[in-house]
């Protein structure tokens, strides 16, 4: 597993990139942008999110899991 990576956006967000799942044909990795705001991780880029709005995506549980002082929102 990777660690996110932080990249600063303003002084109240910023952004984590998070390793995804493998592509069968290709064999690369997914990269996904987990959003921080406050302190509450509050998006992901994945296609989960896309579907399932409300409910946090393993991406997210990943960030929150390796940064125990953020909360899920």
């Amino acid at each position: 597993m990777n660690k996110p990576t932080l990249a600063d956006l303003d002084s109240n967000s910023w952004t984590y990139t998070v390793m995804g799942s493998r592509v069968k044909k290709t064999g690369k990795l997914n990269q996904y942008t987990v959003t921080v705001k406050d302190e509450i991780i509050s998006n992901c880029t994945c296609p989960a999110r896309e579907f399932r709005r409300h409910s946090p995506c393993k991406h997210m549980k990943f960030t929150q899991k390796h940064t125990p002082h953020l909360k899920l929102g």
